[in-house]
């Protein structure tokens, strides 16, 4: 074999090395972007997760500070009362007349709020009428009703000088009609009993309305905090 066929032997040769050289250099770059690309995606993943549970967090910490400002506010009333009976002012609540239980409750605007399932209910009704009467100088109780259903429900109670104890239901006056009107004297009086229909029997309504008997609102008991 002659020089120059050795040195063409030994150039494919070199050549073909070289290529698989380089083959082999491709082959791992394309996979070593592969692999980046892979990881780039599990990155973006675990960003979007990252997002989602900062979202959350935002939503509970506008729940927390709405509930900091309950409490701030909660406790600027409290201060505001300490400060008035350390200054010799003390609450003078009594128990009114049928007029003036009358007068209170046509000034006050609880009812004219709206009821809301699970937001505003029966007893956010019942504590503000407590707390507005209170305001006005009347006692006035807060009254749990356990009703036969699953649901009980709440009210409130005043003992006039005059007619005795009332009870009034604020939430269902929201709800069906202003307590303004008046049938025969009996004005939105409750007639609440034990094993009675809150709404078929308890309730006096005007212009000869009427509820069918519930099965889920019979009256089982109730309990009057004053």
């Amino acid at each position: 074999m002659n020089m120059a066929k050795v040195i063409v032997i030994i150039g494919v040769v070199f050549i073909v090395l070289i290529s698989i050289f380089w083959g082999l250099k491709v082959y791992n770059l394309y996979d070593s972007i592969s692999k980046i690309e892979d990881k780039q995606k599990d990155i973006k993943s675990e960003i979007g997760l990252i997002n989602t549970d900062l979202s959350d967090i935002k939503s509970q910490i506008i729940v927390v500070n709405n509930q900091i400002d309950d409490v701030k506010q909660n406790l600027d009333e409290v201060n505001s009362d300490v400060e008035y009976l350390k200054n010799g002012g003390r609450y003078e609540l009594h128990d009114p007349t049928y007029s003036e239980l009358l007068e209170f409750l046509k000034s006050d605007k609880t009812d004219d709020k709206k009821y809301i399932d699970n937001v505003y209910v029966c007893r956010h009704f019942a504590n503000e009428v407590n707390n507005n009467s209170e305001a006005y100088g009347i006692r006035c109780a807060y009254v749990g009703v356990d009703l036969s259903g699953p649901e009980d429900h709440a009210i409130v109670a005043f003992n006039t000088t005059d007619k005795g104890v009332i009870y009034y239901d604020p939430s269902y006056f929201a709800r069906f009609g202003g307590y303004y009107e008046t049938y025969g004297g009996t004005y939105w009086q409750i007639d609440l009993k034990i094993g009675k229909d809150y709404y078929a029997d308890c309730l006096k309504l005007p212009y000869n309305r009427y509820y069918d008997p519930d099965p889920d609102c019979k009256v089982l008991g109730f309990t009057v905090y004053w």
